[in-house]
């Protein structure tokens, strides 16, 4: 952990492979409007008026976007 910068990864990156099971559990559950408000918070196409920040084309998946301790808090990482 001690390798990676602050804000960056598991020193308080944000990981996001989990996030579509947030939505799956969601839908199975017969909360759809949520299963679908978690998919657009995370959706790249959704989340285009973010994209300077981010700095990942609006198609791509970001394993992590980096915390906000980090230099470029919100930039996408490992697409």
């Amino acid at each position: 952990m001690s390798s990676y910068a602050r804000g960056y990864k598991e020193n308080g990156g944000i990981f996001c492979h989990n996030n579509p099971w947030i939505s799956i559990a969601n839908a199975l559950a017969n909360n759809d409007d949520e299963a679908f408000a978690v998919y657009k918070r995370n959706c790249p196409a959704y989340v285009e008026d973010k994209s300077d920040v981010r700095k990942v084309e609006p198609y791509v998946y970001c394993q992590m976007v980096a915390g906000p301790e980090a230099a470029t808090p919100g930039e996408g990482k490992n697409s």
